[in-house]
């Protein structure tokens, strides 16, 4: 099966940024089990952002080197998403593409 890897822009008005490990420290997450399959303190997070009207999140990724954008899918509508590449992805090559 053909999977597609899309790169998006994203109109959104309130993000919050926890681009930085030390950032979650603060807010509770062991950052030394943060790859872990642990997320109940993470989900709490994104819970409290959510009702503090944020649209979405900029956390750093468990898995890789690089960060990644939560967006709330109710928050965002859909004329803010725009595709603006595609690619096909073979999954087992991809992270040593990286």
């Amino acid at each position: 099966m053909p999977f597609l890897l899309h790169r998006l822009h994203v109109s959104a008005k309130k993000i919050l940024c926890l681009e930085e490990l030390q950032a979650l420290e603060q807010l509770g997450i062991d950052i030394n089990n943060y790859a872990g399959l642990n997320y109940s303190r993470t989900q709490a997070i994104a819970d409290a952002a959510f009702f503090l009207g944020f649209d979405g999140l900029v956390v750093p990724s468990a898995r890789y080197a690089c960060t990644n954008l939560i967006l709330f899918a109710d928050r965002i509508e859909a004329a803010a998403l725009d595709v603006e590449h595609s690619e096909r992805v073979d999954w087992k090559v991809w992270p040593r593409s990286r």
